[in-house]
């Protein structure tokens, strides 16, 4: 995005500073104006397009994106979002009032406007709450229900997920079929038969003159239509939650940047940071993009207010959404009032305000019931992961050519673990390296008494493994934990005799650090 000069994507907001002249050399915040810089525009679209680039990859096929914006860079972003996503993946960019006109600023024109652009990763795919027709989202229609056609494979290969990767059948012509290379079906064997049975899937050979390559699912409309709200939805938001009588369009709310302001300092007692974005607005997105238990991601979490919103609709629908917050760990200013307040920088503001918003729920509940709609109880837990070294060595060789110190250096590799190296790091970085997901479970095997093993479980994809890091492992283990075929055990490999070594393959797959 820029020329003549290149920027460091580990530390993109340090970069970014220092070439608007937000900061000196040596890292100082400075007072002049950065929109004097010739490449103001250029250095903020180096900065935030990696993270762009990033979200669209991590974005389901009926995932969209809200980016907030205000006038000095609408512009850019735009043309940067359609290269991204696709001008044909745009949705809409929504107007909002961000604050009263004030006669402050010495301009002639006060601007109280912004911007919430959003866009789609495959807009045919995308439904918004409102947003369409509901039959004209469910295009087909079988003895069961209407229903759309959407993709039966995930892009995870063979490798990664080995149980979704298997042969199917047609059960009324009996030919199969083969997810691709790269591709495994989306769910394991016992859903998929379930589907089967249903009637959920949409085989090639049924439909020849669709031209289909693999087999199909069948998304349904949901049953309850008062999840499917028909009408359009504006794209003013409204400061008062107000719409005109008659209108027939759905109208998103929010209050004002004071609002936001309002709500942060209520909840730390101090304006720990200035102008958030008040939870109306991201719950209103919110509310509009996703179904009851889907997943929301903020790259530029801030203050945390999308967390605060995902808590917020969570708790007044009964709902399971679950939320990311991705925060550099940016430094406060050494005079401002976070820093004040013990706040070193803006990740401890976000994590605290999660905090507080949880125990601000537990107290609204005290002396109530305690029925949520679903009749199940709020699930208000959440995890901190900071990025960190890996805990496994890494080779670097010698830039001399002496054998003396090429054989002291693979002698470190008879462990490969670092010195100092945590049970809880290492357990969560091979599964990381398995592909689970951060809302895995580890706990430990009570039942096992000869060594400390835990066990991995990740829920979403029904998988789990079992990990022991002890110095030695003992006999005792191997047959308590009763492994089979397809159970993944992992150790260390200074852990293990040869014997060990041996009898462990044949019985289960191992994987050994």
């Amino acid at each position: 995005m820029t020329t003549g000069s290149t920027l460091d994507f580990t530390d993109p907001l340090g970069s970014y500073l220092t070439m608007t002249g937000q900061k000196d050399a040596e890292g100082n915040l400075l007072t002049s104006n950065p929109e004097t810089s010739g490449r103001y525009h250029s250095a903020w679209l180096s900065m935030v397009y990696p993270r762009l680039f990033v979200a669209r990859q991590l974005l389901r096929e009926d995932g969209v994106i809200f980016v907030s914006i205000d006038d000095h860079e609408v512009s850019d972003l735009r043309l940067l979002m359609n290269e991204l996503f696709g001008e044909e993946n745009f949705l809409a960019v929504f107007v909002r009032r961000r604050r009263m006109a004030t006669g402050m600023r010495g301009d002639p024109i006060s601007p109280d406007h912004e911007y919430v652009m959003g866009f789609a990763k495959s807009r045919p795919d995308v439904t918004l709450y409102g947003a369409t027709k509901k039959d004209l989202e469910y295009p087909y229609q079988d003895k069961k229900s209407r229903y759309r056609s959407t993709d039966l494979t995930v892009g995870m290969t063979k490798k990664m997920r080995p149980k979704q990767f298997f042969q199917i059948a047609n059960p009324r012509t009996g030919r199969t079929y083969l997810p691709p290379d790269d591709r495994v079906w989306r769910f394991q064997r016992v859903t998929m038969q379930e589907h089967i049975d249903q009637n959920n899937i949409i085989w090639p050979d049924d439909l020849p003159e669709r031209r289909m390559k693999r087999p199909r699912f069948k998304t349904r409309q949901p049953s309850d239509e008062s999840d499917q709200p028909t009408k359009p939805v504006s794209t003013w938001i409204e400061s008062n939650g107000n719409s005109e009588d008659g209108d027939d369009r759905l109208s998103l709310t929010a209050g004002m940047n004071q609002e936001g302001t309002k709500e942060l300092k209520e909840l730390f007692g101090a304006q720990v940071a200035e102008y958030p974005k008040p939870v109306s607005l991201i719950r209103s997105l919110i509310e509009l993009s996703t179904g009851s238990d889907d997943i929301v991601v903020d790259f530029f979490a801030g203050t945390a207010t999308t967390g605060h919103a995902v808590l917020d609709v969570n708790h007044e629908l009964g709902s399971s959404r679950r939320f990311i917050m991705v925060q550099l760990p940016e430094p406060t200013p050494a005079d401002s009032t976070a820093h004040a307040e013990s706040y070193p920088t803006i990740a401890e503001i976000s994590k605290e305000r999660i905090r507080r918003a949880i125990k601000g729920f537990a107290k609204k509940g005290e002396g109530k019931l305690g029925f949520a709609p679903t009749g199940v109880p709020d699930d208000r837990g959440f995890r901190v992961f900071t990025l960190a070294e890996s805990n496994y060595r890494q080779w670097h060789g010698s830039a001399e050519k002496d054998g003396q110190k090429y054989t002291d250096e693979m002698a470190l590799f008879t462990d490969l673990l670092l010195p100092g190296w945590k049970p809880e790091d290492v357990i969560w970085e091979v599964a990381l390296k398995e592909g689970y997901s951060l809302s895995s479970i580890v706990a430990p095997l009570q039942e096992i008494t000869s060594n400390h093993v835990f066990c991995v479980t990740d829920s979403d994809l029904e998988q789990s493994f079992c990990i022991c890091l002890d110095d030695k492992l003992n006999d005792e283990t191997a047959k308590a934990l009763k492994l089979g075929k397809e159970d993944l055990f992992v150790c260390r490999d200074a852990a293990l005799t040869d014997e060990q070594a041996a009898n462990l393959a044949l019985q289960c797959k191992l994987k050994t650090i």
